[in-house]
């Protein structure tokens, strides 16, 4: 129950909406893709309103689940003869949030592992130190995780030229 009461940056309630005198908007679910699609939109209505003639036509969809995978979202229109019909040439992702009115593209491709892992070990007891159990083989995994998730982060922050299309984030 608390966690929906807490205030977003101290400014507004989580589930409640609120545009600053300059022009951000705070509130559950503002950052994540809302900002990214209405760049995509606000792009199409320029494109349309400075009576720009592509040589292709351009499609604009909207469709939920790629934190899941794009399975019931993407993957179905992706299928679907619709689509097939729409001759695409080119398709961008949601892209990076952003405060400033930049929007970084990544051309590189990027796929998610999704990774089932059973550990076994000894059975633990919580009044004696039993060796080689099945926790501590989860918190090895997760610490060389971490590792790895660090060490792309500081590849990133050393080279000016990389971006996020390049390293792996992990997680």
């Amino acid at each position: 129950k608390q966690w929906y009461q807490r205030r977003v940056r101290g400014i507004v309630d989580a589930f409640e909406g609120h545009i600053t005198q300059d022009g951000r908007i705070y509130g559950r679910g503002t950052q994540d893709m809302k900002c990214v699609c209405i760049q995509h939109l606000e792009a199409v209505r320029r494109i349309k309103d400075s009576g720009t003639k592509l040589r292709r036509n351009l499609f604009l969809s909207l469709v939920a689940d790629e934190e899941i995978g794009g399975k019931t979202g993407m993957k179905l229109l992706c299928l679907s003869e619709e689509f097939r019909a729409l001759n695409i040439g080119i398709a961008l992702d949601e892209g990076l949030a952003r405060e400033d009115s930049a929007m970084t593209i990544f051309y590189g491709e990027r796929h998610k592992i999704w990774s089932r892992v059973t550990f076994s070990g000894n059975p633990g007891h919580g009044s004696r130190f039993i060796e080689n159990t099945a926790v501590e083989k989860v918190r090895l995994l997760l610490n060389k995780a971490n590792e790895y998730r660090e060490n792309q982060r500081k590849r990133l922050l050393a080279d000016s030229c990389m971006t996020l299309g390049q390293v792996t984030t992990v997680f």
